[in-house]
């Protein structure tokens, strides 16, 4: 053992420094909390499409479990997957890897299964005088613009601080969320349900904001990095 008076001594101009710059720090909120935090958003976006599109006039025959409660349920589910993500963003917080792929696989299913559901209760295609190519590109786009609004805004109040070692993974989770919030709207807004178009251009654009959400936080982690170096 070196003797007390052996330890080097750290210069007294040195611990000034380094105490003038210290600050107190804002203790982050645990994941759970800020993935709850993203639900007035989440409805705000439902809301919306249904402002913006507006309500399918057969709710009522859907009956409250299959309309409102499958909505809902995909909702949580989305919240769900911004939950793991940011866990994903705490490192002490971060899930196997095994469990992040299980969760994405399963809410495949989910919206898979709820489409099926949908069109077994209320069977409803598009009508042959009617275009189902316009109607499919129609809910495609828009529902596309939705997403891609909604990943962002997900992102800029998510991501501020980036902690994780797959950024590209975080964004994917948020853009996988956001999709399923603007299709938990969007099948109650448009009437349509068979399997083609709910899987195509309903299901469709959780695809797409998937990587742009993937893309935008890699884009950001980026930028943080760079700021850092």
């Amino acid at each position: 053992m070196i003797p007390p008076h052996d330890h080097p001594r750290v210069p007294a101009a040195l611990l000034a420094a380094v105490s003038s710059d210290l600050r107190p720090v804002r203790p982050s909120p645990p994941p759970s909390w800020r993935a709850i935090g993203i639900l007035p958003l989440a409805l705000a976006a439902v809301i919306g499409v249904f402002y913006f599109i507006g309500m399918r006039r057969d709710t009522a025959v859907m009956g409250p479990v299959l309309a409102w409660g499958a909505s809902f349920l995909q909702v949580l589910l989305a919240i769900a997957l911004v939950w793991i993500a940011t866990r994903e963003n705490t490192p002490a917080h971060r899930l196997p890897k095994t469990f992040v792929r299980g969760a994405l696989v399963a809410a495949a299913l989910i919206i898979v299964g709820v489409s099926l559901w949908t069109f077994h209760a209320r069977p409803i295609v598009i009508p042959a005088r009617f275009s189902a190519w316009r109607a499919a590109y129609s809910c495609g786009l828009n529902s596309t613009y939705a997403g891609v609004i909604l990943v962002v805004l997900v992102a800029l109040i998510l991501g501020r601080r980036l902690l994780a070692e797959r950024p590209a993974l975080v964004g994917a989770l948020f853009g996988a969320g956001a999709g399923i919030v603007v299709n938990a709207g969007w099948r109650l807004s448009c009437p349509v349900s068979s399997l083609s178009h709910a899987l195509g251009a309903h299901a469709g654009p959780i695809l797409i904001t998937t990587l742009v959400g993937a893309a935008v936080v890699s884009l950001m982690a980026r930028v943080a990095w760079g700021r850092q170096s």
